[in-house]
């Protein structure tokens, strides 16, 4: 936004010829330039989509251990169809996307956007990574992170603490120190192939906001929000649960043969045993 704001206006150009010329005394010239903000382009997530989905009072809960910011309480979240589209569902073996940016304007679609961009989750969670790490990369020191921008600008917003305005890239050894490579790296276009990567062991629904990162590409602010809903899996019960649940199956099992032991000697002694004693006791007496 400030880079923007720093670099939008109109440009008003005077011409004359030079006064040491031998030229002819001519009119002067004036014309202006508009430098800025193409308000006509805007930038889009490729398989997304505003319309065609079932809208519904959609209300979701995110636990409060996966929020950034760490409250006190569980965060409710009412789903905005009409700001954010419809969601994207994953399936519950895909653990990772990776987001194509589209650039458009007023007659349609312009290109693929190619130059780097950061997303974040606009509720607040920080329950998912990255599959790139700074050293798979290629960066020769610490690459910008959002941990590391936000403390740098905690007076700013969330989205004004990290832009085309405070980048750096993390590709020069002058720029900063080598530091931990081994850090997720937060930077994504279309060729570095870094994709979110999401926990495999809870449902989520995520509402990013994607914006351009190269200060080069646009004079606009573009940005764009899509979401994502993950199912999640049945985590893996620990192995104290799966012995618990032998044992007692076990138990089970050797109470059923205790219970049908006494009950077949029941059996055996009311009807063979008893009756071949009293039969032998009457030839006796006979």
């Amino acid at each position: 936004m400030m880079l923007r704001d720093e670099n939008t206006g109109l440009v008003l150009v005077h011409m004359r010829p030079s006064e040491n010329g031998k030229t002819c005394p001519i009119a002067q010239k004036v014309f202006q330039i508009a430098v800025g903000c193409d308000t006509s382009k805007y930038i889009a997530i490729k398989g997304f989509k505003n319309e065609g989905c079932l809208q519904h009072d959609l209300f979701y809960i995110i636990e409060k251990s996966y929020l950034r910011h760490q409250p006190q309480k569980n965060l409710r979240v009412k789903y905005d169809w009409n700001k954010y589209g419809c969601p994207l569902k994953l399936d519950f073996r895909k653990k990772s996307f990776h987001p194509l940016l589209q650039l458009y304007n007023d007659s349609g679609y312009v290109e693929d956007i190619t130059v780097n961009f950061i997303v974040w989750e606009i509720h607040g969670r920080n329950d998912y990574s990255f599959s790139n790490t700074m050293k798979k990369s290629g960066c020769l020191h610490e690459a910008q992170t959002w941990k590391s921008m936000t403390e740098l600008n905690k007076d700013l917003p969330l989205e004004d603490a990290w832009g085309p305005q405070n980048y750096k890239h993390c590709f020069s050894y002058a720029i900063g120190k080598p530091g931990d490579l081994n850090q997720p790296y937060e930077i994504i276009n279309k060729s570095n192939h870094n994709h979110l990567v999401w926990p495999m062991d809870h449902a989520g629904m995520y509402v990013f906001r994607v914006k351009i990162l190269d200060p080069n590409y646009s004079f606009c602010n573009l940005t764009a929000t899509f979401a994502i809903e993950t199912p999640g899996v049945i985590p893996r019960p620990s192995g104290y649960v799966v012995g618990a649940i032998l044992f007692l199956l076990m138990l089970i099992v050797f109470s059923i043969l205790v219970l049908s032991y006494f009950h077949y000697m029941k059996i055996y002694k009311k009807y063979v045993y008893e009756p071949t004693d009293t039969h032998q006791g009457k030839r006796k007496d006979n």
